[in-house]
């Protein structure tokens, strides 16, 4: 298969892909809200990685939109770090991400965090 014909299918996932093929990155813990505001005081950009599994590609947000993206979609249904359960009915628009942090391989310092979908 085509990397670009790739689709996410189920959750968690265990390696990241984008349109040219899989990146080489390992995933790390599970991150909250403290920890991704943390990411923002940093002088990296932090890329947002979205999976869902309803059959679309991972999305890739632009590093020039993580700032609002955070802020406006992730930070109010961000379950936290060390929730063992969690309802995504009791989130804006009956969905929430769980986002864990991931370690690329390779001179490439952008923090990236891994946002799972569920619905």
């Amino acid at each position: 298969m085509r990397p670009d014909q790739r689709l996410v299918t189920s959750l968690p996932l265990t390696e990241l892909w984008d349109s040219t093929g899989p990146i080489a990155a390992h995933r790390g813990p599970r991150v909250g809200d403290p920890e991704i505001r943390a990411m923002f005081r940093r002088p990296e950009p932090v890329q947002f990685v979205v999976a869902d599994a309803d059959g679309t590609p991972p999305r890739w947000v632009p590093l020039a939109e993580a700032r609002g993206f955070w802020m406006l979609e992730v930070r109010p249904r961000i379950v936290p770090a060390a929730a063992a359960r969690y309802d995504y009915d009791s989130y804006p628009g009956r969905y929430c991400y769980v986002a864990t942090k991931w370690t690329l391989e390779g001179p490439d310092a952008t923090p990236l965090v891994l946002l799972e979908r569920y619905h």
